[in-house]
């Protein structure tokens, strides 16, 4: 043994290492304990203070713990006995939690299951997906996380053959967007041709009202193209 056991340590080995072997298969080394408030833990210690400990520390759940001094000790990593998640200082708080050094909840942040689909926000923190798309028949959308939305149509092909000032019109485009935003948004568009452009109303939330201005009379019917760009939160 090279060392003196006693009452709490009655088993003391001093050596430069400790060899627990198997004899025909597996071995197991069992730590148990009386009751789920005790302890069944390894203690980490130099100079015989205690930096780390892991195992059933006061109840049943595994954790791992650190210390700096052996008296003030830190949960690093809980996990519960029943579900397997984890918590503890090293893991995230809450989804805001971007702590240097900790480890990121599947809940809180971003892969290939959840960066696309069906975003949303509280008081103005991202609670659902980075990027959702859609269309219907008004166009298209695309929300991003930060609130902000663009929206995407071409509309019905029309000619620009009424005399109005010193353009030549088509006749009234209503564009009801294929989502709402929450305020008016920037609007813009293509006539669909070098000496066509798009004459825009003042938006609202849901729609625009719009004409097709040329240069000259032009009896080609062409599909104008618009964009919109505000937010949806």
């Amino acid at each position: 043994m090279a060392a003196t056991s006693d009452t709490t340590n009655r088993l003391t080995v001093r050596s430069p290492a400790t060899l627990l072997t198997h004899e025909g298969g597996g071995h197991q080394l069992k730590i148990n304990k009386a009751s789920a408030g005790d302890t069944a833990s390894l203690l980490f210690q130099s100079n015989w203070t205690g930096h780390a400990e892991m195992g059933l520390s006061g109840n049943t759940g595994f954790s791992i713990k650190v210390s700096l001094d052996g008296g003030s000790w830190t949960d690093a990593l809980k996990f519960d006995p029943a579900t397997g998640t984890a918590t503890g200082a090293a893991v995230q708080s809450d989804a805001t939690d971007t702590t240097p050094g900790r480890l990121m909840r599947a809940d809180f942040g971003y892969g290939p299951a959840n960066l696309l689909g069906s975003v949303s926000e509280n008081s103005g923190t991202p609670t659902g997906a980075v990027i959702e798309r859609g269309s219907n028949a008004n166009g298209e959308f695309v929300r991003f996380a930060d609130g902000t939305q663009i929206c995407t149509a071409t509309l019905s092909a029309v000619d620009c053959t009424n005399a109005e000032g010193a353009f030549f019109v088509s006749s009234a485009i209503a564009w009801d967007f294929p989502a709402t935003f929450t305020a008016a948004p920037s609007v813009s568009g293509s006539g669909g041709a070098t000496n066509r452009f798009i004459g825009m109303d003042t938006p609202n939330t849901t729609h625009v009202n719009c004409k097709v201005l040329s240069t000259l009379s032009d009896s080609s019917t062409l599909p104008p193209t618009v964009t919109a760009i505000g937010r949806w939160y």
